[in-house]
């Protein structure tokens, strides 16, 4: 059974704000990583980190995702390429996502892929309490 981790626009009550139709899932559970966030302007960036190096949680959502699911489309809505790493703007990637009752799970999640040094660090954890939404 795979995962996916979501932080940023792909959040629920974002997507419905942003319109984003082509990921419609509903059940999902709060969860977090072990990382770094950063507000790249119209959406966030994460980076990963070890939880004994780095104790910052960053929130999310973790879906359960459909026997026969395809990543096409939010590869190319993360601008992830593949076949072409070095143009992608996010990579896919496997991560430990941590469930508010202190069980794990893997799961797929997108991590920024360009250097994150001209951007304003996320302080808090949560893309959503950032922008105030």
């Amino acid at each position: 059974m795979q995962c996916l981790f979501v932080y940023g626009t792909l959040l629920s009550s974002l997507r419905k704000k942003l319109n984003i139709s082509f990921f419609e899932m509903d059940l999902f559970e709060i969860a977090f990583v072990y990382g770094n966030l950063y507000d790249l302007g119209n959406y966030p960036g994460l980076v990963l980190a070890d939880e004994k190096t780095n104790q910052n949680k960053i929130y999310g959502e973790l879906y359960t995702l459909p026997e026969n699911f395809s990543f096409d489309e939010l590869d190319e809505y993360e601008g992830y390429h593949p076949d072409d790493l070095q143009n992608s703007e996010y990579r896919r990637s496997g991560a430990e996502v941590f469930l508010l009752d202190d069980s794990k799970k893997k799961a797929w999640t997108y991590l920024y892929n360009k250097n994150i040094h001209s951007f304003e660090k996320i302080c808090h954890g949560s893309y959503l309490a950032f922008k105030k939404m």
